[in-house]
């Protein structure tokens, strides 16, 4: 059986990105819990669009081309996508993850001009591309596909894995069928009702994929503002500028001479302020500082 590389130079496995890259998303879950308010579910469809987001570079052509420096000439994602027919999920969920995973490199109008819509029985690059998949089908069987439970075990904390992905025993013509059209016209259909969810699963595939590149296997948070004023000046000795301000919600005006501590005092109330909410989603704060 012939492995295959998520990265070259140096060479990271398939399945050990792939690993990584849901060790980024769950701290992101962990982090970001409002997200599940704006769009309820979408931890749960990102992680199989990482999951699913690489499946393409198992094509022999990706494989060889990454090894020897030079450019393959195919969108990798175009491969992945096909993969998402086999999650058991309702059309608009497996929709989702794969245009998250169609769109997690190139945008939509860059990808939609290459996607693979089938008129007739003209063959298609894509079905030369997909038989270069195919040739690694025993790495998809045997490496990819066996570890798929428990990395949803992992994710989902639970000993039972929902088990939303199985390959049928035609998989490989299922893939050459895919109705990348029916995708494209679901998409304009349903554009405007799932741009949000849309924007933040591309957004939260792109970080995970990203990251987890990097070497990354979570996400890095600022320190608590306080507790970090406080190792500076302990609560105690704070100024009445400084606890006014951490005590204040709401529009604040601070007016005080250089040195006495209207930086902390800002930090102070950004502190207060990030935690007041609206819907139960957390506000932003833009702090601006003047440079000479």
């Amino acid at each position: 059986m012939k492995l295959c590389y998520a990265k070259f130079y140096p060479h990271d496995f398939l399945e050990c990105h792939t690993t990584d890259a849901i060790n980024v998303l769950k701290s992101m879950k962990e982090s970001f819990i409002w997200l599940e308010e704006l769009s309820p579910g979408i931890f749960d469809l990102s992680f199989y669009a990482v999951l699913l987001h690489d499946f393409g570079k198992c094509a022999s052509g990706f494989q060889k081309a990454g090894l020897t420096k030079k450019r393959w000439g195919y969108r990798h994602e175009l491969l992945s996508a096909p993969f998402v027919q086999f999650l058991d999920f309702p059309e608009r969920e497996r929709n989702l993850i794969a245009l998250a995973v169609l769109t997690h490199h190139k945008s939509w109008d860059e990808i939609e001009e290459i996607l693979p819509i089938r008129v007739g029985d003209i063959p298609l690059e894509f079905d030369e591309r997909l038989d270069e998949l195919l040739e690694r089908a025993e790495y998809i069987e045997k490496m990819l596909i066996p570890r798929i439970p428990n990395l949803e075990a992992y994710y989902f904390g639970t000993k039972k894995p929902p088990r939303q992905f199985s390959l049928p025993p035609d998989w490989k013509e299922k893939l050459r069928r895919f109705d990348f059209l029916s995708l494209k016209k679901w998409y304009e259909t349903n554009l405007e009702r799932e741009r949000l969810t849309l924007t933040f699963m591309r957004g939260l595939l792109n970080a995970s994929d990203h990251l987890a590149s990097a070497g990354e296997l979570n996400i890095a948070l600022l320190p608590d503002i306080v507790d970090a004023i406080e190792t500076k000046v302990p609560m105690e000795m704070w100024r009445p500028i400084q606890r006014r301000a951490f005590e204040t919600e709401g529009n604040l005006i601070l007016r005080a001479p250089t040195g006495y501590g209207k930086t902390e005092a800002a930090l102070l109330w950004a502190h207060r302020n990030a935690f007041k909410s609206r819907k139960g989603i957390a506000s932003r704060i833009f702090y601006v500082l003047p440079y000479k």
